[in-house]
Formats: structure tokens, C-alpha cells, sequence
């Protein structure tokens, strides 16, 4: 008599039926199974990424970081109260969940193995064709060959739950309230909710391209289209998902692509930003307070000032996709003639929306990205990073060891459960975290971590760096001083004249028309690439070098009230560019490209003095007085630093001269002189001062 054996009894869930379906409209088959579950099932198998194992330590990549932004306020307050009125019917859109193999707490790319333990059918009487894939079993009321076939059709589906985690990737906001619900034994937990299953396996059915997307960057992409129809997704996280959008991409090329200690990948080719230097989750342009020297919205903001034309909103206008391929042309010198032709199509034949991927696939996207990241990204992580309030920051949290994941999922949930109750579910996590640092082997206090950000809060209190009205305008003065180098040449009038655009901020380049769609063959484009590239640093590293210069002569330069200790300004450096008149911070974009006339100047000047200009005059009259000589031919940089001055002249000194009550019985002749004497000259000439005397 043979000796009887132990079955051995995996974990599982619960079987649920299923009818399967395929989406079958493209090159991608992406099968899926439409189950139902109670609440009770749901809450007890389903899954929210914050609930990964571990997730406090794990440094997260950039395309899993968005689903971790629960919003339970809004789950507590609206949906939850919503599910427990009894006076009104309710009802949910499926929840769709995506079934991820996992193994040490790690998200794999396969279900491919061996080393798994599926639970198998529940009962194979009734279901006894089975499929296993990975730790998930499917099993079906009848064989089949095709997953397109019949047989396919109906069956049952369980999984392993310790090596399968259940993100729902639509549906986070409602099935966190079903989680949040109240006792699962209540009669309101055997509501049924309907659930989409995803597995994305060829064994039953799933097809892609050659060369298609891991399974996170597919789960990324249909997330975007499963949400951008609903509920409107803010621009940060449009930014960090969409990978069809160019603009997206520049963004992202300046940003590391995931959560790591340290700051090498300041040092990669090309640089990127460390995610623990920029706010990634929040969703606002604002930078004054916490952790991070910049946003992704800021980013943003800079990316679309040096591209020269804004995101694309309708691809329906093809005017404003003609802009943004002729700002690539100009900004990064590329030609992209086939989408160029593909657009004058469309435009005279209005038959569809323009898509960057139509025939070229992803590859011309790809060309814009890694362009950008050449030209660009150099230089702007350099003024991120280069510029002296900013090195300082980043010297404090390597110094207080704040660079890294830990430090930052800490900010993260800190920031989230500060405007909740004790109560509420943010708190809940940020507690949970803070006990498990404390109580871990080499572990680290709340104090300790608070200590470590209240000096960084210092470090950065009261420095206009860190507002976004200093920071846009950076941007903006460099975005005219690397225009300097190159072309066109000094000794060239009329080219340089052609130098400089009109002054409204609004203006980008031109739409493309029949004729500038007509590409000749151009030069090499990867060799023009390469020499922008050089130019575009080579700028940005003078850029800093002269306002480091400044700062370090005087470090309340970016204080607000920064006036000298002669009081050679009326009130403040700042008044009327980045303060407004009645002395406040102002927010607008007008602020900004007011405040850049003065960031600019002083970069100008020690170009000038570099070049043996004018700027070294032995007195600060005499300087001015060759800028302002109507009979002098002036280089290219004395020719900016001039129209720089008229601007400024015109707009913000103009401004502060006519609120003052004292100058209404003037002259327009005179009005100007006092506007020149007492408002453009003084702040000149501390600059040249400082920049041609300072060490």
C-alpha cells in the first residue's frame, strides 16, 4: 500500500469567474478577464502600490512614483460618505487591476520561470483545463488551443498572493474607499464591484510589436489613457507618464529616472537632476519651503522658454505643431523632415489629428529627447546646481545626509499627512514608516530627520532663489546670454539685429508653411547638435561663474530688500521687478522677465570686459557714455546689454518713476533723465562695479 502523501496547499485567493476578452484594434493584443468581486474580496486582494512590502525603502522608479498619490481627503470625505448614503443609488466603473509577478519584493518583467507556486484550479472537476502563468492559475470549463477561441471564453482565475501583487492601475481613489469602508463582515461588503484583470502573457493571448514595452512602461501608457478621459490629470503627472509627447520627454531627460541615494547622476553624460533635488509629487511650482531646489513644473516652465514654443494641447492645430517642429529646428537643429511632411498632409487635407509616432514610430520622439538632453540638459543642471544658493543646499544634505530615498519617501509622506487628522489614513502610513525607521537595525528617529529638514528650511529662508519668480527669471536671462555665442557674428550689424526677437513674452517661432516644409539637405544634424551643445554650456558656465561672482561679493544680492549699504536705490534693488511697488513679492510673469533685465546684466558686462569691450573703461561714466554714444558701432554684447537697459528703462524703471507721486509736473525730458539718474544708472553701475572689481 503506497505510502500517502501531503498536498501541499499554496497560498491563494478566492476563485473568480471570469469571462475573458481581447482588444485586438493594433499591432498590441492585450487580453483581459471581467470578474466580479464583493467589496469584502476586493478590499482583501486587491491592491494600492503604497501597500507594497517595504515601499518606505525601496528607491522608487520615476513611472511607479505616480501611483503612490492616494488622495484621502478626498476618499474619506466624498467617496466613502458616498458609499454609505442611503438615500441615493450607488454605483462604481470597474476597478481595472493589473496581476504583477513579484519576487522579493521586486516587480518583474516576466511571468516566464520556473520558480513558482500557482494555486491551480479550485476545482478541476468543473474547470479542468488549466493555464498557469507564473503564480496564477486560469482555468476553464473547456480545453482550448487559441486564446481567441471559445473555449477561452469562460473560467476561473486565482493567484498567489505572495508572488503576485494586485495594483489596481484605474480605480485607486474607489478602491481605497471600499478598503476604507468599515467592517468587512457588514452586509454592505457583499456588494459586488465589477474588476477588470489584466495579465500580460502570450500564453493567454497577449501580443506585442517587436521591441514593445516592458510590462511597467505598458502599464504607464494605459493608465494615461484610461485616466485622461475621466478626471483631468494635473500637468505634473501628464509630464512624468505621457511618452508620446516631446515636450514631456525634454522634461524628463532632466530628471533622473528614479529615486536613488546621492547625486551621481550629476556627473552621468548627459546630467540629470537627482530626484531628491526636485519635487516630483506635489504638483505645484512653488520651491520655497521643503527639500528641493526645483518642480517638474519649473522644469517645465524652462523647458518650453528655451524650446521657444509651448506643449502641444489640440493635434488638431497644426499651426501650433508647425511652431513647436520649427522651435526644435531653431533650439535643437533638427530638421525632422518627415514630420514635417506629415503635418503639410494634414493641413491640406484635414483628415486627423498629427501624431509624433505616425509611421516613424516612437524614433523621432526619441531624436527630440536625446537632442534636448544633449543641448540642454548640461547647462540647465548646471544652473540648478552651479549657482551658489543651490551648491550650498546641495553641500548642507550631503553633509546632513538628507540625499537620499529614504530621506525623501520620509518628505513625502510627511508633507501628505500634514493637513490630516490623527486619524486619517496619510498619517496612518507616515506613522507606520516612522516606527519601522525607529525600530530597525540602524535606526533613525523623527526628531533627527525634522532636524535635518528644518536646516535645509533655513538654509533656504528668505533667499529669492528659491521663488519661482527668481527662478523663471534665471531662465529668462539665460535664455538671451547664450544666444551670444556663435552666430551671428559681432562684426555683423544687421545679423545681429536679427539676434533679437520681439520683447512680448508670448512670441515663439513662426508655424511651419509649404515653403519652410521643403527641408534641403542640411548640415550633419548629430554635428550640429554637438556644436550647440558645446556653445549652450560654455554659456551657461560663464552665465554662473558672473552671477556667483555677485553673489559672493554680496550675498543679500537675493535677499528682497537688498539695497547696499550706501543706499545708492531708492528702496530696493528689486522694486518693480521682483517686488512689486508696494514692496511685496509679485508671482506674475511680468515679474519675471522684468526681474531677468537685472540678472542679465551682470553676465553682459563681464562678457563685455572678457571680450576687452567697453565695460573696461577706467570710470563707470565713461563706460556709459560709449553705450549710450549714438555714433558707436556696438558689438553684439554691448548691443544686448543696450536693448536689455531700453527694456528695462521703458517697463520697470518707467513704473516705479510715475507711482511716485513727486515727478507728475515733469516733462517727458525730463522725466526720462530722472528714470536713467535714479533708477537704470545706480543699479548699472553697482553691478559693473561688482563684476569688474570683485575677485
Amino acid at each position: 500500500m503506497p505510502t500517502p502523501r501531503a498536498v501541499i496547499q499554496q497560498p491563494s485567493t478566492p476563485p473568480f469567474s471570469f469571462i475573458a476578452g481581447m482588444y485586438r484594434l493594433s499591432a498590441w493584443h492585450i487580453p483581459y478577464f471581467a470578474a466580479t468581486m464583493t467589496f469584502r474580496d476586493a478590499a482583501a486582494n486587491l491592491r494600492l502600490v503604497n501597500e507594497f512590502p517595504g515601499a518606505e525603502r525601496l528607491k522608487w522608479r520615476l513611472e511607479e512614483l505616480y501611483q503612490r498619490d492616494i488622495d484621502w481627503p478626498r476618499v474619506e470625505r466624498q467617496i466613502v460618505p458616498y458609499l454609505r448614503n442611503e438615500q441615493q443609488p450607488q454605483f462604481f466603473n470597474a476597478l481595472t487591476v493589473a496581476l504583477l509577478p513579484i519576487k522579493d519584493n521586486e516587480v518583474l518583467g516576466t511571468y516566464e520561470g520556473s520558480d513558482w507556486a500557482p494555486p491551480g484550479p479550485a476545482n478541476a472537476q468543473v474547470t479542468p483545463f488549466s493555464v498557469d502563468v507564473g503564480a496564477i492559475s486560469c482555468s476553464y470549463y473547456e480545453a482550448w488551443t487559441d486564446a481567441s477561441s471559445a473555449g477561452a471564453k469562460l473560467g476561473q482565475i486565482r493567484w498567489n498572493p505572495d508572488q503576485v501583487f494586485s495594483v489596481a492601475i484605474d480605480g485607486q481613489h474607489r478602491l481605497a474607499a471600499i478598503k476604507s469602508l468599515g467592517d468587512s463582515a457588514s452586509a454592505a461588503m457583499q456588494t459586488d464591484v465589477p474588476v477588470i484583470l489584466l495579465v500580460f502573457d502570450p500564453r493567454l493571448g497577449y501580443r506585442a510589436p517587436a521591441g514593445g514595452l516592458g510590462i511597467v512602461d505598458l502599464l504607464r501608457r494605459l493608465f494615461i489613457d484610461l485616466n485622461k478621459h475621466a478626471i483631468k490629470v494635473d500637468r505634473t503627472r501628464q509630464i512624468l507618464l505621457d511618452d508620446v509627447d516631446p515636450h514631456s520627454l525634454c522634461v524628463r531627460q532632466l530628471v533622473e529616472s528614479k529615486l536613488a541615494d546621492g547625486i551621481s547622476s550629476l556627473t552621468a553624460s548627459p546630467p540629470r537632476l537627482p530626484m531628491s533635488l526636485v519635487d516630483w509629487h506635489t504638483g505645484q511650482a512653488k520651491v520655497d519651503h521643503g527639500p528641493y531646489i526645483t518642480t517638474i513644473l519649473g522644469l517645465d516652465w524652462s523647458v518650453t522658454r528655451l524650446l521657444g514654443a509651448k506643449p502641444i494641447v489640440d493635434y488638431m492645430d497644426y499651426k501650433s505643431v508647425g511652431r513647436q517642429l520649427d522651435a526644435f529646428r531653431q533650439s535643437l537643429g533638427l530638421e525632422l523632415s518627415a514630420l514635417r511632411t506629415s503635418l503639410e498632409e494634414l493641413r491640406q487635407y484635414s483628415l486627423r489629428p498629427f501624431s509624433y509616432q505616425r509611421d516613424g514610430g516612437n524614433e523621432q520622439v526619441e531624436k527630440i529627447s536625446r537632442a534636448f538632453a544633449a543641448v540642454w540638459a548640461p547647462a540647465l543642471v548646471r544652473l540648478y546646481t552651479g549657482l551658489r544658493p543651490f551648491e550650498k543646499l546641495i553641500s548642507l544634505r550631503s553633509t546632513n545626509d538628507s540625499l537620499t530615498a529614504e530621506f525623501v519617501n520620509w518628505f513625502y509622506l510627511y508633507e501628505r499627512q500634514s493637513g490630516e487628522t490623527s486619524v486619517g489614513k496619510a498619517r496612518q502610513e507616515y506613522d507606520q514608516m516612522v516606527h519601522h525607521l525607529a525600530t530597525r537595525a540602524s535606526p533613525v528617529s523623527e526628531p533627527t530627520l525634522k532636524s535635518k529638514l528644518a536646516e535645509i528650511e533655513a538654509e533656504k529662508e528668505n533667499s529669492l532663489a528659491y521663488t519661482v519668480v527668481f527662478q523663471r527669471a534665471l531662465i529668462e536671462a539665460f535664455w538671451h546670454f547664450q544666444k551670444l555665442d556663435g552666430t551671428p557674428s559681432d562684426s555683423d550689424p544687421e545679423s545681429a539685429d536679427a539676434l533679437f526677437e520681439p520683447d512680448d513674452e508670448d512670441d515663439v517661432a513662426p508655424a511651419v508653411t509649404p515653403e519652410s516644409s521643403q527641408d534641403d539637405a542640411g548640415p550633419d544634424e548629430d554635428a550640429t547638435v554637438a556644436t550647440k551643445a558645446r556653445q549652450v554650456l560654455t554659456q551657461a558656465e560663464k552665465f554662473v561663474e558672473t552671477l556667483n561672482k555677485i553673489i559672493d561679493a554680496d550675498a543679500a544680492w537675493l535677499s528682497y530688500t537688498f539695497a547696499t549699504g550706501s543706499g545708492q536705490f531708492r528702496k530696493s534693488f528689486w522694486l518693480g521687478a521682483l517686488l512689486s511697488l508696494e514692496q511685496r513679492i509679485d508671482f506674475t510673469q511680468g515679474a519675471s522677465v522684468r526681474s531677468a533685465e537685472l540678472i542679465l546684466w551682470g553676465p553682459l558686462l563681464s562678457l563685455d570686459i572678457e571680450r576687452g569691450g567697453i565695460a573696461t573703461s577706467p570710470t563707470f561714466e565713461t563706460f556709459w557714455n560709449k553705450l549710450t554714444d549714438e555714433s558707436r558701432d556696438l558689438t553684439l554684447v554691448q548691443k544686448s546689454l543696450e536693448r536689455s537697459i531700453n527694456r528695462y528703462e521703458k517697463g520697470t524703471a518707467d513704473r516705479i518713476l510715475k507711482a511716485d507721486e513727486n515727478y507728475d509736473d515733469l516733462s517727458d525730458a525730463e522725466l526720462k533723465e530722472n528714470i536713467v539718474e535714479k533708477e537704470v544708472k545706480p543699479r548699472l553701475k553697482w553691478l559693473w562695479n561688482t563684476v569688474k572689481y570683485s575677485p
